[in-house]
């Protein structure tokens, strides 16, 4: 193959765009606290690999002949279904890989050029909507060995997700926020009613209200 024929991720048209030169960690976790305080998540890019941020874009995979490329899930995410809007021109197929093959892989490949459709992936956390592209060709060679730039490889992270949590949290901390350890009374004994169908793990007050 030519080095030219190497893949680049293809740039969305309608996202900004951040290149990653350093920890994709730390990038995603600078723009994760972005979100959480009113900014917006952008894509990320290291090398030939795009990472939207979950349900804010419409991801766009743009592969084409004789290419193949893939859509990376999140790490112990379990694939239940798969669904193309054309499934004849693009042939799709998963695999897993990681500790444990705990991190599925869903591979699409177009056998035409200049044809789109859509890509829906179930799993038992979220279901992903992806558009599938692959460009007309340009020069007659291309038809046989395409020249061209095209998304090797989309994977994912969670702003949304990481904010409900961060609020879960910080309620939860309210719930016990401004009490004293030191004045917290923990002097409780409790037994079972029969027939009752729990117990509590602990059960304190703080002068005013009791805590079960």
């Amino acid at each position: 193959m030519s080095s030219s024929a190497l893949a680049y991720a293809q740039q969305p048209a309608s996202e900004r765009i951040v290149n990653v030169s350093g920890s994709v960690q730390s990038a995603i976790d600078a723009q994760v606290s972005k979100f959480n305080t009113g900014g917006r998540a952008d894509v990320l890019r290291q090398s030939d690999v795009l990472i939207y941020p979950y349900g804010i874009y419409q991801p766009v995979l743009t592969c084409t002949v004789l290419r193949a490329c893939i859509v990376e899930l999140q790490a112990g995410e379990n694939l239940i279904s798969i669904i193309a809007g054309d499934d004849q021109r693009w042939l799709i197929d998963h695999t897993a890989t990681g500790a444990g093959a705990g991190t599925a892989i869903v591979s699409v490949k177009p056998i035409d050029h200049n044809i789109t459709t859509n890509l829906i992936i179930s799993t038992d956390q979220r279901v992903y909507h992806i558009t599938l592209d692959s460009p007309p060709y340009t020069k007659p060679n291309d038809q046989y060995n395409p020249q061209r730039q095209y998304t090797r490889h989309i994977r994912f992270y969670y702003p949304v997700e990481h904010q409900f949590a961060s609020v879960r949290s910080q309620e939860q901390s309210d719930t016990l926020g401004g009490l004293s350890l030191q004045a917290l009374n923990h002097r409780y004994t409790w037994r079972a009613e029969k027939g009752f169908p729990w117990l509590p793990t602990a059960v304190f007050d703080d002068g005013e209200r009791v805590y079960i």
